[in-house]
This record gives structure tokens, C-alpha cells and sequence, in this order.
């Protein structure tokens, strides 16, 4: 009667130690998932906002271009609210990366914040009152530089989710 005591005691604690075991690696295995999906949905908002602010940034030099040929006409009212809301569209995605980073790498984050320092200070650099050639095509490099960035910190976010690793692994199970 003991053996039969003592092998039922020792297959219960086995059995108590597996289940502990894979609670802790289910766990484990749900807040990955769970950083993994915000990071992504987070990622996704990111370039959202991003193509918002070079959309943003690309028709104002469009109608200050059209305003400077003398296409347009515009008070330096109309400028001014352009500057201003360009201000806001920067400051915003400032602010929605701060809001956002507790779960980004801090590779992504400082690169995001260098491109947000850097385009509110070549925004700032632009003179909206003398409106020439030269400011012009200031305008327009800060568009081309943001969608160079913008295309470097979309490889590190993929880089990050290791997407084309997700991906091999999807197509062999597909296949």
C-alpha cells in the first residue's frame, strides 16, 4: 500500500509540475503575442502618421509653389495658418511617438525622435514670408528627406517584427 501511495504522490506532483510548467510558457507565449501585435499595430500607426505629416508638408509646397508662380493668391494670413498647421502636423507626431514608445526598441525610438527634431527645425528654417525660390526648394528637399527616412525606418520596424522571417515561415507551412 505504500509503494502505491508514493507512486500516486509522485505521477500527482509530476503532473502538478507539467501543468505549472506550461501555464508559465502559455503565459510567456501571450504577452509576447501581445507585445508583438501592439508593436505592430503601433508600427502601422506610425507610418500612418508619417504619411500624413510628408502629405501634409508636399501640398503646402505645392500651393506656396502654384502661390509664387502667381497661379494663387494668398494672404499672409492663409501663409501663416499653412505655417502654423504644419507646426501642429509636426508637433502631433512628436507627441503620438512619445505617447507611443513604452514597448518600441530604443533604436527606433531615437531615430523617430531625430526625424521629428529634424523636421521641425528645417520647417523652421523656412522663411514663409519671402517666399523664393530657394525656400521653395527647401520645402521640397524636407518632403524627400522625410520619405528617404520614412522608407529607412519602415526596414527597421520590419527588421524589428522580423517580418520576412515570419514570412519564409508562413509560405513553408502554406506550402
Amino acid at each position: 500500500m505504500k509503494v502505491e501511495s508514493l507512486i500516486t504522490i509522485i505521477i500527482s506532483s509530476g503532473a502538478l509540475l507539467f501543468s505549472f510548467l506550461n501555464y508559465r510558457r502559455n503565459s510567456r507565449i501571450d504577452n509576447e503575442n501581445h507585445l508583438y501585435k501592439l508593436k505592430m499595430d503601433i508600427y502601422s500607426k506610425i507610418l500612418f502618421e508619417l504619411g500624413e505629416l510628408i502629405e501634409k508638408i508636399d501640398e503646402h509646397y505645392l500651393d506656396l509653389k502654384d502661390y509664387s508662380e502667381g497661379e494663387i493668391s494668398l494672404s499672409k494670413e492663409e501663409i501663416l495658418e499653412m505655417e502654423e498647421e504644419l507646426e501642429d502636423v509636426c508637433y502631433a507626431f512628436n507627441n503620438f511617438i512619445t505617447a507611443n514608445s513604452l514597448v518600441l526598441p530604443k533604436d527606433i525610438i531615437a531615430t523617430l525622435e531625430k526625424l521629428c527634431d529634424d523636421t521641425i527645425k528645417k520647417q523652421f528654417e523656412i522663411n514663409y514670408q519671402k517666399l523664393n525660390h530657394q525656400a521653395l526648394q527647401h520645402l521640397n528637399n524636407l518632403t524627400d528627406d522625410l520619405i528617404n527616412k520614412a522608407n529607412s525606418i519602415n526596414e527597421l520596424m520590419r527588421k524589428d517584427l522580423q517580418i520576412e522571417k515570419l514570412n519564409i515561415l508562413l509560405y513553408k507551412r502554406l506550402k
